[in-house]
């Protein structure tokens, strides 16, 4: 790979070299070891890939088999997050995957990628054009809104009822994809029923004001019969404060399920409601400007005097008072569904997933930094109604397993925005700024997939995907607002209609040179509905007859090593993948200066690099982790306004990650301490210019963070009943506390005035904190 700068080339360069020959050296040293059958924890697959109808994590011996790069992060590595603690710190602690946010209240929102490719949003400026591109469910439900792609992560609030997370890197196989694959998948398993009565109930607190409250109760197997319900409710500050105003935040998420189990299959019938929201902090400059001030401007467009506002005067975690300017952004969505699962014949199996959900967003934002904006009262509650069914069969046949099926997705969805100031004369009925446009969407899947053993330790899965996105639009602004002036509708274009249809081929393959040893690799295409909703989205600015489906040209190639056991090396794991990843026909959203609505860039990227992870227990209670990835990524076509920027790298990227631990397990008197400790570096990124709408090579600074955590749990024995298990766990994350921002861009001076245009704005990482959870388990 090519990297900008010769001292950062040789510095990658030389970790992956290192990493990668202590990984060849480690597969060659143990060549003449004894193969082991490491055990399996009840409960996981023996699939060659995560189905995303499946309730299970698939086990390293199923990852080890299987012809896609997959990961799975355990309980008791999202233990580690912290208490009350979203999806997306837990996400971080996966090869090739960073998050990042504006703030760290409970509620806020998360920009999460993976090798590059984004879903979740966070607020970091424009040019985000991979966003939405990974495809995340809940128990196998898809929960990223069709039209938008947007899934947030603070839908997963409470990871106290998350069993574990399933990710697939790339699009996966075409069995398993939903309609948002190109650049990956993640399923959040919850808990299951378990064969026995059990429940459990914690306590949270740590820094910011963080308090959270958890719980879960399983009511064991009756005749076939069981149920669980869990839940939880976190509430805390932001570390970004200013005058008084600690900008806070909460969060619910409650879950329950009901299953039957029968002589040929199961039925079961769950539910899941979360809500989240938190005050949003705006960006702060990087370096002082002058006239932007914490005091904002008067009626006049005169600068207020004060103190200046930025990371070095006004504070690295400063923010504005309450009165100048506020956002509360609210997400919340709930589902239900049911999963039935047959065993037809001994041969056949047939499973079927029907669900519903619904989602909503709010933001509330009053911006009296300008007091005379036109758009200073934003009120914007879009929302979203999905039904959907997916249904698989599978046959297995002598020398080879045929999956076939489909599935159906029905979704509206409405984008009401408006904006407001009665300085200006305008008001909720009569708008300086709206939309309310409708966005009726249906996708539409068949697949056929064939997984062939061409010999026992040689398997080959070819696939094959038909898609059909079909999407009608209507424009209802200038109706819902008939008083308002109809140039002042973000939507320029009347009612029209959409109707694709693609093939998407798939082929995998995956040899077990040794039982211990797999190389694989794999090759194919995907397709997504070009994100509908926003200011001056498609539909809305573009014409009908313009748009394309957004394509995905990918492949993969790597190696995994699992079920080793020799001298250092117990319950070894180590993989490393290259990837690449062609994401052509983007239309890429670009912030207007002072207006409620979007222009849109088109353009192509293409995505490359290393992901390299593994895992080990040299010695009895000892365990070591590492992940590095490196990635390079660029615009093979990038234009807007008539300007082309070909060439540029695709910004908000991070050109690598690296995480490495350990942790030590050690008892006595029926106490078991379990301390950890490990660091987690971030690499630098390429900026967006939302003045000129477009990437630069200007980038900012990389980061890293050192974190510990201790987990203590107490056997009760019988001195307790019916009390298992008292467990504590502390976590310090930034222990050294470095000052560093997650994100940043150049602004075009829309937040702070035409000053501060060309200037960067920030987005500061947490500082030092602790945090807390006991529990008891029953």
């Amino acid at each position: 790979m090519n990297f900008d700068g010769k001292a950062s080339q040789k510095r990658q360069r030389w970790l992956a070299f290192n990493t990668l020959l202590l990984c060849g050296a480690s597969s060659i040293a143990i060549a003449h070891a004894q193969v082991v059958n490491l055990p399996v924890n009840a409960g996981e697959v023996s699939a060659s890939a995560i189905p995303s109808t499946s309730t299970a994590l698939p086990s390293q011996k199923a990852i080890l088999k299987s012809g896609q790069t997959e990961k799975v992060l355990s309980k008791a590595a999202l233990r580690n997050a912290g208490a009350g603690s979203n999806a997306a710190q837990a996400l971080s602690l996966a090869p090739g995957v960073n998050a990042s946010s504006y703030s760290g209240s409970a509620g806020a929102k998360y920009t999460i990628s993976i090798n590059g490719i984004k879903t979740g949003w966070a607020g970091f400026g424009g040019g985000n054009v991979d966003d939405g591109s990974i495809m995340v469910t809940f128990d196998g439900v898809p929960m990223n809104n069709p039209g938008t792609g947007l899934w947030q992560s603070n839908q997963i609030p409470e990871l106290s009822l998350i069993k574990g997370i399933g990710l697939v890197y790339g699009p996966g196989s075409v069995a398993n994809r939903w309609y948002d694959n190109i650049g990956g998948a993640i399923n959040f398993v919850p808990l299951e029923p378990t064969a026995k009565p059990s429940a459990a109930i914690g306590i949270g607190y740590g820094s910011f004001g963080t308090k959270n409250l958890h719980f879960d109760v399983s009511s064991g197997v009756h005749d076939g019969w069981s149920a669980i319900i869990a839940g939880g409710e976190t509430k805390s500050n932001s570390y970004r404060t200013g005058y008084g105003f600690q900008n806070p935040g909460d969060a619910f998420a409650y879950y329950a399920k009901l299953k039957k189990q029968f002589s040929n299959g199961s039925i079961s019938f769950g539910a899941y409601d979360a809500r989240a929201e938190a005050y949003r902090p705006l960006p702060i400059p990087v370096n002082p400007i002058a006239g932007v001030t914490v005091n904002g401007y008067d009626a006049a467009g005169t600068p207020n005097p004060g103190l200046l506002y930025s990371e070095k005067t006004s504070g690295f975690y400063g923010s504005l008072p309450y009165g100048l300017i506020h956002k509360l952004d609210l997400n919340s969505t709930w589902m239900a569904y049911t999963r039935l699962r047959l065993d037809l014949t001994k041969s056949l199996k047939f499973t079927n997933l029907l669900y519903y959900r619904h989602g909503n967003r709010f933001h509330g934002h009053n911006d009296q930094y300008f007091p005379t904006d036109a758009f200073r009262i934003e009120y914007n509650n879009p929302y979203s109604n999905m039904v959907g069914d997916k249904f698989t069969f599978s046959a297995k046949l002598p020398y080879n397993t045929v999956d076939f099926g489909g599935f159906f997705v029905n979704n509206t969805y409405n984008s009401h925005n408006v904006f407001y100031n009665p300085l200006a004369g305008t008001s909720p009925t009569i708008p300086s700024g709206f939309r309310n446009d409708f966005f009726y969407q249906t996708d539409l899947g068949a697949f056929v997939q064939d997984h062939i053993a061409l010999t026992p330790r040689f398997d080959i899965t070819p696939g094959l995907r038909v898609v059909n996105f079909q999407t009608r639009y209507e424009n209802n602004g200038t109706a819902t607002y008939p008083q308002a002036n109809p140039a002042n509708d973000e939507a320029l274009l009347p009612n029209a209609a959409t109707n694709f249809s693609k093939v998407e081929p798939n082929v995998s393959a995956n040899w077990r040179a040794e039982p211990w040893l797999a190389i694989y690799g794999n090759y194919g295409f995907t397709y997504r509905q070009p994100p509908n909703g926003g200011g001056g989205g498609p539909y809305q600015a573009l014409l009908a007859s313009s748009l394309k489906l957004e394509k995905g040209t990918s492949y993969q190639i790597g190696f995994k090593v699992h079920g080793i056991r020799a001298p250092y090396l117990h319950r070894f794991l180590i993989g490393a993948n290259y990837y690449y990843l062609l994401y052509s026909n983007e239309t890429i959203p670009i912030p207007v200066l002072n207006q409620p609505f979007e222009l849109n860039a088109s353009g192509s990227s293409v995505y490359h690099g290393v992901n390299i992870y593994a895992d080990d227990d040299p010695i009895n209670d000892l365990h070591l982790f590492t992940n590095l990835s490196l990635q390079k990524s660029y615009f093979q076509q990038y234009e807007v306004g008539g300007v082309s920027y070909n060439g540029l790298p695709v910004s908000n990227i991070a050109d690598a990650t690296f995480n490495v631990g350990a942790s030590y397990r050690y008892y006595f008197d029926r106490m078991n301490f379990v301390p950890r400790l490990w660091y987690q570096y971030t690499g630098s990124q390429y900026l967006f210019s939302d003045l000129t709408g477009a990437p630069t090579r200007t980038k900012m600074p990389s980061y890293g963070v050192l974190n510990a955590s201790l987990r203590i749990t107490k056997f009760t024995g019988s001195f307790a009943p019916p009390l298992k298990t008292v467990s504590l766990q502390i976590i310090a994350t930034n222990i050294l506390n470095n000052q560093y921002n997650v994100a940043e861009y150049i602004t075009a001076g829309g937040y702070f005035g035409a000053a501060s245009a060309g200037q960067i704005l920030g987005f500061p990482g947490a500082p030092r904190a602790v945090f807390a959870d006991l529990s008891g388990h029953f």
